[in-house]
Order: C-alpha cells, then sequence, then structure tokens
C-alpha cells in the first residue's frame, strides 16, 4: 500500500465513521440506537486503524491514528521494527 492509497483509505474510513455518527445524531427514536451507533462507529474506526497501520507499518510508512491514541505503543511494540520509516503525509 503506497503513501497515496493509504492516505485514501484513511480518508475512506474517517468519512464512513461520520457517516455512522450523523445517523446516530438524525436518529430519534428513544432507544438506545444512538449509543449503538457511536459504539458502531467507534469499533470501526478501530479496527480500522489497526489495519491500516498494520499495513503502513508493514510498507514502512508511519500512520497517525485519531482513534487508537494510547493503545498505539502497545501494537506497535508487538508489530517490530518497520525498518526505514516514511511519512504518509495525514
Amino acid at each position: 500500500m503506497a503513501s497515496t492509497q493509504l492516505d485514501a483509505a484513511a480518508q475512506s474510513l474517517y468519512v464512513a465513521v461520520e457517516c455512522i455518527r450523523d445517523m446516530a445524531l438524525g436518529n430519534r427514536r428513544a432507544d438506545d440506537t444512538h449509543d449503538e451507533l457511536n459504539l458502531i462507529g467507534t469499533n470501526l474506526a478501530l479496527e480500522g486503524e489497526l489495519i491500516l497501520n498494520q499495513n503502513a507499518i508493514s510498507q514502512g510508512l508511519h500512520f497517525f491514528p485519531k482513534y487508537l491514541n494510547n493503545t498505539f505503543d502497545d501494537y506497535v511494540e508487538n508489530v517490530g521494527d518497520p525498518g526505514t520509516i516514511k511519512s504518509h503525509g495525514q
């Protein structure tokens, strides 16, 4: 996955998460649907960033997640040294 592909994938992920959260905001039901949609959006963001980060590391690129934050350091230790690092420009 090249830098531009990583940028496009990250952008698509974040648009999808925002669409899910927008659905939650537009929901007028009096049940827990709002919270469920927000949870789905958060889970999508975390899983998507894990996949993007794994792909970035395999390509020697840096990925700067919005949602992983504190879990990022633990994940990098388990993956290993990516070698020469290039930024994908996010």
